[in-house]
């Protein structure tokens, strides 16, 4: 914030005394003018600038009140975006729960469809070592809820017999 600069303060030297109080007086009267004159000319120079700071001060405030109002509009933009982004994953995420929350229903229920996705989700998440092959096959009966699950494994002749 603009501030004016310090006005000028005037110090009146003091008087001669003893002999040059008598013989100087017209000396020092002289000084006193010159410094007079210096301090109404430095005082004049002190009140055209402590002038210009009110302007200058508005001129900042208003600058201060632009940049503000910018920066409230771009905060209420990423703000805005920012809760699309959120609401966005909120939706995702409550489409995935839905998703799960009726595959759990449904797998109460003994839909066919519904246990022969969880069963093929869980067999292939099962992981073995890539120079063991495994393929998996199954079949569930909705009549005897129940899965019946064929696993082929490699020969026993296939598999290394050193250990790593």
């Amino acid at each position: 914030m603009a501030v004016a600069p310090q006005e000028p303060q005037f110090v009146e030297s003091p008087a001669p005394k003893g002999l040059g109080g008598v013989f100087g007086k017209k000396h020092h009267a002289e000084d006193l003018a010159k410094a007079r004159a210096a301090f109404d000319s430095a005082h004049a120079a002190w009140r055209q600038e402590a002038a210009k700071v009110p302007g200058l001060q508005l001129a900042q405030m208003q600058e201060h009140q632009k940049l503000e109002s910018e920066r409230v509009g771009k905060l209420a933009a990423c703000k805005a975006a920012y809760d699309a982004e959120c609401a966005e994953r909120q939706r995702t995420v409550d489409e995935a729960n839905a998703k799960l929350d009726k595959l759990i229903a449904d797998l109460e229920a003994h839909d066919e469809v519904a246990v022969q996705e969880y069963v093929a989700m869980v067999l292939g998440n099962s992981v073995y070592p890539d120079h063991f092959p495994v393929i998996h096959d199954f079949e569930f009966s909705p009549e005897l809820k129940e899965v019946s699950l064929t696993v082929s494994l490699p020969g026993p002749s296939t598999l290394s017999g050193i250990k790593e």
